[in-house]
């Protein structure tokens, strides 16, 4: 089981979630990163991709993007941030 790592950044954009059901799907999705690390697409918009770099992933969870880092050698996810999915276009 992956070790989880949640950013300062991360706990600040969580502040932008005004819906319960919403945040509460976040908070699943981030539990859920701990047993499969590689989850979320790489397939990301230039916003993100200057933002946290080539490695990252993006998890979608409407209407936001969940963004993490993986590191495989010491099988670390970081959840980097989160970013509203038009904001990211």
């Amino acid at each position: 089981m992956a070790r989880l790592q949640i950013t300062d950044g991360f706990r600040s954009d969580l502040l932008a979630v005004e819906s319960d059901r919403v945040f509460d799907h976040i908070m699943n999705v981030v539990e859920l990163l701990q047993t499969v690390p590689t989850m979320g697409s790489r397939d990301l918009p230039e916003s993100i991709r200057r933002s946290f770099g080539d490695g990252a992933r993006k998890v979608p969870v409407g209407p936001f993007d969940v963004v993490t880092l993986y590191d495989e050698n010491a099988d670390v996810v970081t959840v980097a941030g989160l970013v509203h999915q038009r904001a990211a276009w």
